[in-house]
């Protein structure tokens, strides 16, 4: 008899679980490259995104409390905490010294011949968004206030990494934004190195305390939330001159 010839069934069940195994492995393998991908493409964004934004809002600071002398802190330039898209008057302002003090939301007055004001709102969910009023309007916070939509989807200077409600992916954390004001003596305030001038006229204060502003937010590369990894933006309010 001729002798049989052919693919024994143990030779197919070991050909089968070999490539599963392989087919296994370059499923692993796609998804580690599509989450790398989608980790890196979402910190990318927010990066940049940050850097941008922190500019602009840098830039707008700058402006804070030009044209007015004497500045009031509980009229001109306001620190609030637990602000949210929701509310519909100011809480609070939170009292400012020369230990950091932190909220969410940042009112501030000018005057260049008419008097106008904005405010600097992060909400929890990540982002930073920046609104603008003027004239009457400015009278105070609280009629400010009113002109704010504080929801708008159209004031966004770093646009939130996560859509509302999403689930981060691994890896990934909410680009919430911290805003913190702190007092400092003249020497601890020279925006772009220059030092600012003695106000006119004159005060007999000879070190009067100025302000910084400084933004925090976690660069994508930190994977808990904390002080790694987290950038800092911080801003001289030169127009702002305060007895010591």
């Amino acid at each position: 008899m001729r002798p049989q010839r052919g693919i024994s069934i143990i030779s197919m069940m070991v050909g089968l679980t070999i490539s599963m195994i392989i087919v296994l492995a370059m499923m692993s393998l796609y998804k580690t490259t599509l989450k790398t991908t989608v980790t890196g493409k979402i910190g990318a964004a927010q990066d940049g995104n940050r850097t941008t934004g922190f500019l602009s809002a840098q830039s707008s600071l700058q402006g804070a409390g030009y044209g007015i002398d004497p500045v009031d802190l509980s009229k001109d330039l306001m620190l609030y905490d637990s602000v949210a898209d929701s509310s519909s008057t100011p809480p609070t302002a939170k009292t400012l010294s020369t230990t950091a003090s932190t909220g969410n939301a940042l009112f501030w007055r000018m005057n260049d011949g008419a008097m106008s004001c904005a405010l600097l709102y992060a909400p929890s969910g990540g982002g930073l968004k920046y609104f603008t009023a003027s004239g009457a309007n400015c009278n105070s916070a609280s009629t400010a206030w009113s002109t704010f939509t504080l929801n708008s989807g159209d004031a966004w200077l770093i646009p939130p990494n996560l859509p509302s409600g999403a689930t981060a992916p691994d890896g990934v954390l909410a680009n919430v934004v911290s805003i913190s004001v702190s007092k400092t003596g003249a020497a601890g305030c020279t925006p772009f190195g220059i030092q600012a001038p003695t106000p006119t006229p004159a005060t007999a204060d000879p070190n009067p305390v100025r302000l910084t502003v400084q933004l925090s937010m976690q660069s994508s590369n930190a994977t808990t939330a904390g002080t790694d990894f987290k950038m800092n933006s911080t801003t001289c309010l030169a127009n702002i001159h305060l007895a010591s």
